[in-house]
């Protein structure tokens, strides 16, 4: 059971330091990140029957899954919650991080993480409309990856408001099943299909060309991901149906016998024989 706190408890103490997002308020101390949400998402929560109460309650399912940053208290404010606390992780963010050039063994370290923190999450009915921003995503210094975003996390059938747009037009994300327009919910292909964009904008610095189905070949030989088996299964992920698949094991399977080289006449990488 989450505790609940007064926000005056945080905003009186000094050592909070105030952080205005477009959709939230963040009072971050060494220890502690205090999320405030603003009136139109909390509003939104509670006119779906799902407030966010509800949905910190739903907080017990990340127990025992690495990578998850559990909410640790719900704020009060005048007898409604409208936010949470969760500890404070140092680390890059993801989106930081995809401007290093980063190897192919880091690359395949990190994307064999987020496929396993999704894969263990929907087993318990988790999915993450908005994991395709790079914000949500924070890795911590001995390399190991932690969802941020709680609050954009899809609980069953508690319907979300954000998701990360990047990884297409609705209409083409429930074309090829990530996405329901009659329930307004999300798929664990969604998920699949962010997390193999993020997988190919680390690695290669080249993505949105995939969401193009005439276009997947031309990204194929770019890259120069030569592997059958990888080819086929990031066409069944950007292809219509509903099977949840990923890119880690293939990513790695290629580190024996491939580098990322960086072309000075195209803005993306390619996999090129050691």
């Amino acid at each position: 059971m989450l505790k609940t706190v007064n926000i005056d408890e945080f905003r009186k103490s000094k050592d909070f330091k105030v952080q205005h997002r477009s959709q939230s308020t963040l009072l971050i101390s060494k220890n502690k990140v205090v999320k405030i949400l603003d009136e139109s998402t909390l509003s939104y929560f509670e006119n779906t029957g799902h407030p966010l109460e509800d949905r910190l309650k739903e907080s017990y399912r990340l127990n025992g899954i690495k990578g998850h940053n559990p909410p640790t208290e719900m704020v009060e404010n005048l007898g409604r919650i409208v936010g949470f606390a969760a500890p404070h992780i140092e680390g890059d963010l993801y989106g930081e991080l995809m401007k290093k050039d980063l190897s192919l063994p880091q690359c395949a370290y990190l994307q064999k993480q987020i496929d396993r923190i999704l894969m263990e999450s929907h087993d318990r009915g988790i999915v993450f409309p908005n994991l395709c921003n790079a914000g949500n995503i924070i890795v911590k210094p001995n390399g190991r990856v932690v969802f941020l975003d709680y609050d954009g996390f899809q609980f069953d059938d508690m319907v979300v408001r954000n998701y990360a747009s990047y990884i297409a037009p609705l209409k083409h994300l429930e074309e090829i099943g990530g996405y329901d327009s009659k329930t307004n919910l999300f798929t664990a292909k969604a998920d699949a299909v962010s997390a193999a964009l993020l997988c190919f904008k680390m690695a290669f610095g080249l993505s949105k060309a995939l969401l193009n189905p005439n276009s997947i070949d031309w990204v194929l030989k770019e890259t120069n991901i030569r592997n059958k088996k990888m080819q086929r299964k990031v066409k069944r992920i950007f292809s219509p149906g509903t099977t949840e698949e990923y890119l880690g094991d293939h990513l790695s399977g290629l580190t024996n016998d491939f580098t990322l080289k960086k072309v000075p006449s195209i803005p993306y990488r390619r996999l090129e024989k050691k």
